[in-house]
């Protein structure tokens, strides 16, 4: 009888065993598996937020960079236009210029034409009556 009794004793201390055994190696695959899980959960966020950041931080830099080129382009299509028009009123008030010092000029030739030939009209006058 104690032989049956120590070989039960036996057997249920090492089913116990096997039991705590099988909990233990459980909890601890368990405990691996959801690290690993939360590793590579953590991996993939920092992943996607690392991408994120690039993408928005690319977007970004092209658009200043248009910024930066259409600011550059209006302001040499401004200089260009002031400097297209100051031209173009140069050019337009020296011809106003030159056309009112030309009839100037023609009107004083003209004047001084007309008294010249009345100047010799009356001294031809004159000598013809004396």
């Amino acid at each position: 009888v104690r032989s049956l009794i120590a070989s039960v004793v036996r057997s249920l201390i090492a089913s116990v065993v096997r039991s705590l055994i099988a909990s233990v190696v459980r909890s601890l695959i368990a405990s691996v598996v959801r690290s690993l899980i939360a590793s590579v959960v953590r991996s993939l966020i920092a992943s996607v937020v690392r991408s994120l950041i690039a993408s928005v931080v690319r977007s970004l830099i092209a658009s200043v960079v248009r910024s930066l080129i259409a600011s550059v382009v209006r302001s040499l299509i401004a200089s260009v236009v002031r400097s297209l028009i100051a031209s173009v009123v140069r050019s337009l008030i020296a011809s106003v210029v030159r056309s009112l010092i030309a009839s100037v000029v023609r009107s004083l030739i003209a004047s001084v034409v007309r008294s010249l030939i009345a100047s010799v009209v009356r001294s031809l006058i004159a000598a013809i009556a004396s």
